[in-house]
């Protein structure tokens, strides 16, 4: 029972990283291309795909490989929309390639980690 309520903390994590990405920034200094915020991306997007990872897994019963590629495209695309979105809604933020690099980057460093750590279950059992 507890592992079908995952999808709680996605759907508030999901909510959460649209709101800050879609929210005025005017106030905030603009520091370009920052080091710092691609690494933010890429932690932020590691987690949103772990989140839906285990949503898919537990909540609506797939496969761990159909949990991972569910979890992987819905990650990136929802990484292209809120770009996309950010240049088209907003007046504050624009559409950064190098985000989406990261935010991909971040959803395949945890696919990477579950597929690593799924072999590494199965020989163990």
């Amino acid at each position: 029972m507890l592992k079908k309520l995952v999808i709680i903390p996605s759907l508030i994590f999901t909510g959460a990283l649209t709101w800050v990405c879609l929210i005025n920034i005017s106030d905030l200094p603009n520091v370009g291309f920052s080091f710092a915020d691609k690494i933010f991306h890429l932690v932020t997007y590691a987690v949103f795909m772990l989140l839906w990872y285990f949503t898919c897994k537990f909540t609506f019963n797939f496969s761990r490989k159909q949990s991972l590629i569910y979890a992987l495209l819905f990650s990136v695309v929802f990484g292209i929309i809120i770009e996309v979105l950010q240049d088209k809604l907003t007046t504050t933020r624009a559409f950064d390639v190098f985000d989406m690099v990261a935010n991909t980057a971040g959803a395949l460093l945890a696919s990477v980690f579950l597929t690593f750590n799924n072999k590494f279950q199965v020989k163990n059992n």
